[in-house]
Formats: structure tokens, sequence, C-alpha cells
């Protein structure tokens, strides 16, 4: 399996790790932040379970957070929804995470942040070469997706173009 390394993660540890971190947040008192309301994300992951939790952390936050399963989806939601920030995954059917990064560049300037199993240096200098602003290696903390999605957002002001 392509990506594949003897000591990731596997994906239920994943998922069982992000949901623990959502229960966290919710006994810490996390609540939405007045000055993310209203900013759009569209978060482009062929895993359901993953882009649930991402919405439910995001929303939580104070966004408006729409989804797309594939590179393709991504790009008609691109057009449609005009996000403040893109969260990308990698590895997808129809279209991957390069090429659909790739395309964005092509037509809009909007933050991308990666968000992939491909946690390699080589990865991440590709992502970045590709015009992606930031890359976030999964297992992730979602206090961590956070940050880095406060960080891009506040060197932007506006939807793409």
């Amino acid at each position: 399996m392509e990506g594949y390394h003897p000591h990731s993660p596997t994906l239920l540890q994943v998922r069982k790790e992000s949901l623990e971190q959502v229960k966290e947040s919710e006994r810490r008192g996390i609540r939405s932040d007045p000055n993310q309301l209203g900013r759009k994300i569209l978060v482009i992951d062929d895993e359901a379970d993953l882009r649930r939790f991402v919405r439910l952390r995001l929303s939580r936050a104070g966004y408006k957070v729409f989804e797309a399963s594939n590179g393709i989806e991504g790009l008609e939601q691109l057009y449609k929804v005009r996000p403040h920030l893109i969260v990308l995954d990698i590895m997808m059917p129809r279209m991957d995470g390069w090429e659909t990064c790739r395309r964005i560049r092509e037509v809009s300037d909007v933050p991308i942040l990666i968000l992939s199993a491909k946690g390699d240096r080589g990865s991440k200098v590709k992502g970045l070469d590709l015009g992606a602003n930031d890359y976030l290696a999964k297992p992730f903390a979602g206090f961590e997706l956070l940050k880095k999605i406060e960080s891009l957002l506040s060197r932007t002001e506006s939807p793409s173009d």
C-alpha cells in the first residue's frame, strides 16, 4: 500500500484518538470563536469519519463547514461555496490531492491546508511546492488543526477569487 509505514497508526486508532479529542474539548468547554463566525471551510477528504470529525470540531469553533469526498467534487464546491480555506487530503479516488491542489492554484489563492497520512518530508515539500500553505500529518490533535487554520486565516481576509 502506497504511503504505508509499519509504525503508522491504523485508521481505527486515528478515529479513536480523534473522538477522544472531541470529548476532551467538550469537557474543557471549548466554544466558538466569535472572530471565526461565518468563515467557510471546505474539507476535501474521501474518509467520511474524518470529514465528520473535522466538521464537528470546526463547527464548534464557529466555522461553516462544507465537504467533498474527492478532488472533482472539491473543485465543484470551490466554485459554488467560495471558501475562506480548504483542508485537503492527498490520497483520494478520482482525483488525488496533488492534482486538486495544482488545479485550485490555477484559479484561486485560497489558503490550502493539506491534511494527510503521508507525513514524510518529501510529501510535505511536494505539497508546499504545489501551492499548499501548510501541511498537517495524520494523526493530528484537534486543537492543532484549529491553530493551523486560525494561523492561515489570520493572514488572509477575503474569500477565494
